[in-house]
Formats: structure tokens, sequence, C-alpha cells
């Protein structure tokens, strides 16, 4: 009972603990999610403290276009749950098996095209309709 009685706080704790991520609503309405990035991967993908659900929070899902605004760069990312979901060369927001969000190109590098690094803060709306 001890062991339950554990695994269940733990998590508790875990998914009280799970994101950082933050839902504004700005001025015209419009609703933005915040985060930053916590991590660069060895492809030069850009992990952040942006939990999967939370896109869905704001009602993005898979396959929807979103625009993630860093300070300097404005970035096009459509939302899946692959890498390769995207065709090759284009931006991708993964869905990661981990539990949040990472920025990344399919097979190139997030990091060295768009210059974010660890702590780099940005925000998610829906892209503009073209």
């Amino acid at each position: 009972m001890r062991a339950i009685t554990a695994m269940v706080l733990l998590l508790v704790l875990a998914v009280g603990c799970a994101s950082n991520d933050e839902s504004v609503q700005d001025e015209s309405g419009e609703v933005s999610l915040t985060g930053i990035v916590t991590e660069i991967g060895g492809h030069g993908n850009a992990y952040t403290n942006l939990d999967n659900a939370a896109l869905g929070t704001v009602g993005i899902g898979i396959g929807d276009r979103i625009l993630v605004s860093f300070p300097d760069t404005p970035v096009i990312l459509t939302v899946g749950t692959n890498y390769d979901d995207v065709p090759d060369g284009e931006n991708v927001a993964v869905l990661h098996r981990e539990g949040s969000v990472v920025f990344a190109i399919f097979n190139g590098d997030f990091h060295g095209a768009y210059g974010v690094t660890p702590g780099t803060e940005f925000a998610i709306t829906p892209a503009p309709v073209e």
C-alpha cells in the first residue's frame, strides 16, 4: 500500500510540474502560448518547456501551421508527431514522445538556421492563413 501511495504522489507531482508554459490573450483576443528553449539536441533540434497538450488548449492540432515568434525571428512550423511529417528541409513542431514540443527542421539544423539557444523565449500563435 505504501508503494502505491508513493507512486500516486509522484504522479501528482509530475503532472503538476510537467510544464511551465503559459497561455496569454492579447488585446485582439488572440491566444498565444509562451515558453523557453531548454536545450539544443545533437541534430540542432530545439527542445522546449512547452507541454504537448498545451497546443490543444488553444485549438492547435496535428497538421496545423503555427507562428513561433522568437525575440528577433518569426518562424512558421507545421505541428506533427514525427520529424518526417513535413517534406525534407521544412520546419516542424514535433509533439515529442517525452511530452514536450521540439522545434526542428526535417533533415536540417533548427539551431543553426535560427540561432536559438537554451533560454530563448518564444510565443506561439496559429499561423496567418496565406
